[in-house]
């Protein structure tokens, strides 16, 4: 074998060799570790070629033989063959195909699923390299990235998935801020193919309800980059998968990292997919109520985000509105209650939405809002007067709406108080 081999691995590699080098691989020693390199770039190189002629079939069988090899390697071999299929994946392209890279990943896919070595150590490569590819424009490139990341998702140890997250979450920082073309992407492409999210929400939700806080933030966080990444179409079937998850979350006491990072994925997911989450506006709802509360800033700007948004989908606007003028009437906390006025106002702000408010209660409102406008907490009254400006155009008829502004028009004027304390 010490001379055959070297014979065998000669490039370019013919069929015929390849087809050899295949059947000896039960047969290969230890030793065949100092040929992997060479041996997996004469195949890539022969799926290449045949790819380029236009040879399907010839490019199958060169495929099919490397496949073999690959999965008889013994435990010596793996760090080389990783090495060489991931450094083929990433280096930079040259050519005007990428049928070198797609050789590549195919083996990889079929290394992951079919090898019988233990690959702990070589998942995060193999995991790179095949995230780095859902950046692909060639749809078959993309598809058996999908397929590769999926085999290699099922073999990370369930006790390495904190460790797993935060290396997901470096990629795709990664992949979408290509730093030497100086761009960011915004939508990637490997996502939108079917099945591609669902190990990954797997490993997320999975973080996000067992990890420790910091690993329940970069779930949260990182769940949120996907979602973001992803064509609303493609992310539709995973909507529930995502959501029940988040909102059980919310529920809980937890940090005010923890808190934001939720209440931010929650905002996308209802920008993006609204009309999908229905089924939870009213776990949402109580959601949304309870994070108003919050003594963290960044907890109820987040959460006003959510429920503004949320209320584009809504068709029960009177119910929401309706609560949180009770909330406002009845809260002391001078920041909550310019939270809770600023949701109103950020609801109010769409016509859309503004027009499904009934007309006793929009006078309701009014009637609540226009005492606060000269109010001396200066959060109170700022929120206040951009309530009053959105929602009482909204009044039903000009003569109302013209004893109103009689009435508080003249109020909120910063200038006419004396005193500005934030008691």
């Amino acid at each position: 074998l010490p001379f055959l081999v070297p014979q065998l691995m000669q490039r370019p590699i013919s069929l015929f060799r390849a087809q050899a080098l295949a059947s000896l691989a039960e047969v290969l020693g230890t030793s065949f570790y100092r040929y992997i390199e060479n041996v997996t770039r004469a195949f890539i190189e022969a799926m290449e070629r045949e790819a380029v002629a236009g040879n399907g079939p010839r490019r199958q069988e060169f495929l099919q033989h490397a496949a073999q090899l690959n999965a008889n390697l013994r435990q010596d071999a793996v760090h080389a063959l990783v090495a060489t299929l991931c450094e083929v994946i990433q280096s930079p392209r040259a050519k005007a195909h990428n049928h070198d890279k797609l050789a590549a990943v195919e083996l990889l896919e079929r290394f992951a699923k079919e090898s019988k070595c233990d690959l702990v150590h070589n998942l995060e490569s193999m995991l790179h390299a095949a995230l780095l590819l859902f950046a692909a424009k060639e749809a078959e490139v993309l598809k058996h990235a999908v397929m590769a990341a999926a085999n290699v998702m099922k073999l990370v140890p369930k006790n390495k998935n904190a460790e797993y997250i935060k290396q997901v979450a470096a990629i795709l920082r990664e992949v979408t801020h290509d730093i030497s073309a100086n761009q960011i992407i915004f939508e990637l492409p490997g996502l939108n193919v079917r099945g591609a999210l669902r190990p990954f929400i797997q490993l997320l939700t999975e973080g996000l309800m067992k990890g420790n806080e910091n690993t329940k933030e970069l779930a949260a966080n990182t769940i949120g980059t996907f979602v973001s990444l992803t064509a609303p179409t493609a992310l539709n079937p995973y909507v529930m998968l995502i959501t029940g998850p988040l909102i059980r979350m919310a529920s809980e006491n937890f940090s005010e990292g923890v808190k934001v990072a939720i209440l931010q994925t929650l905002a996308l997911l209802l920008a993006r997919c609204g009309p999908r989450l229905k089924a939870f506006f009213s776990a949402l709802q109580t959601t949304f109520r309870k994070s108003l509360h919050h003594k963290s800033p960044e907890v109820r700007e987040k959460t006003v985000e959510g429920l503004a948004t949320m209320m584009k989908h809504n068709a029960r606007v009177d119910n929401v509105i309706q609560d949180l003028v009770s909330q406002v009437r009845r809260e002391e906390d001078a920041h909550v209650k310019g939270s809770l006025l600023t949701a109103i106002h950020r609801v109010m702000e769409h016509k859309s939405t503004a027009t499904k408010v009934s007309s006793p209660l929009v006078s309701s409102l009014i009637a609540t809002v226009g005492p606060l406008l000269s109010v001396q907490q200066s959060m109170v009254r700022t929120a206040a007067k951009k309530t009053f400006d959105t929602s009482v155009k909204y009044l039903e008829g000009e003569a109302e709406i013209k004893a109103a502004m009689a009435k508080y028009g003249g109020r909120g004027d910063d200038n006419d108080l004396s005193s500005d304390s934030e008691a």
